[in-house]
Order: structure tokens, then sequence, then C-alpha cells
């Protein structure tokens, strides 16, 4: 055996294709694999001690595409990766009611069930499903769900009978 033979294929890696800083702390980026996107990354320039030297929009300005397009940096010290910056764009699209009731589905909740977790009325839940989009927050708190299965568990309540006093 090779020390080829030991490599594994993880398929294309995601990669910046073109980038562009739209207005103040956002990004257009255009990926490998034909998605482009606008990435907020106030919330990142702003709480990150790492950014604190683009935190103007004249320094935010300078970004551009590193190592062959496998993030994007501002200075030397200043980057952020491609799947980075996919990870954000993904968890700031806004999720529609459609996407809400497949997560629903996906976690085996029913409207009751989940509003139970969320601390909401079945019929606001229900509603939901209906919306184009539903708030963000209960967008925000469906993702890290999904990624946490403790935290599921830890809000899930679910329904039980009271046992039966035997006299």
């Amino acid at each position: 055996m090779t020390a080829a033979d030991d490599v594994i294929d993880a398929g294309p890696i995601l990669a910046v294709s073109a980038i562009e800083a739209v207005d103040d702390y956002h990004l257009c980026v255009h990926f490998s694999d034909g998605e482009t996107t606008v990435v907020d990354l106030a919330g990142l320039v702003f709480r990150s001690g790492q950014f604190t030297p683009i935190r103007t929009p004249a320094a935010f300005a300078c970004v551009r595409i590193v190592d062959g397009g496998a993030g994007v940096a501002w200075d030397d010290e200043t980057d952020i990766s491609a799947e980075a910056l996919r990870a954000i764009a993904h968890e700031q699209r806004p999720m529609t009611g459609a996407e809400f009731t497949e997560w629903l589905a996906r976690h085996q909740l029913s409207s009751t069930m989940a509003a139970e977790v969320f601390g909401l009325a079945p019929r606001l839940i229900r509603s939901y499903g209906q919306a184009d989009t539903v708030p963000a927050a209960v967008a925000i708190a469906c993702r890290v769900l999904a990624r946490d299965p403790l935290a599921l568990a830890a809000h899930f309540k679910p329904r039980r009978t009271k046992p039966a006093v035997v006299k």
C-alpha cells in the first residue's frame, strides 16, 4: 500500500471565485460551485477582535481573494475562509414557511409540540407554515436546534397521560 492509497477524495473544495464589498460590511461572494450571495459581516466585524482593523468602511472595502480562493483577506492578519463565508450566508437566509414545515417533519414535531419548544401558541406555529418567511428568531432557533439534538431534547416536553391511580 502506498501513501497515495491512503488519500480520501473529499470531493471539490469550496472556493471563492469573485468577491466585492458592496456596501458597509456586506460582501457579494461568488463561490466556485456557482452560488452567489451577499453576506452581511457587520456582526462578525464588530464582535470579533480579529476584525478590529477593518471596522471602517474604507478598510472593509479592501477585501481580496487569497490562497486560490480558499478564503478572503483584508490584510495579513484579517481573513475568513470560504467555508465560513458560506456558513454565515446560510445562517442569514430567511427561512420560508415551507422550510419551517419541513423542519417540523424532519424533527417529528407537531405544531403543538413545537409550540411548547418555542413557548408560542400552536396556532402561531401553524401560521408559520403558511408564511412567506418565519420570524428571524424562530429561524435561528430552528437552525441551532437542528445542529444540537441535545438542545432540542432539553426543551422538548412530551405529552404524557397521567398514570391511573390504583385503589
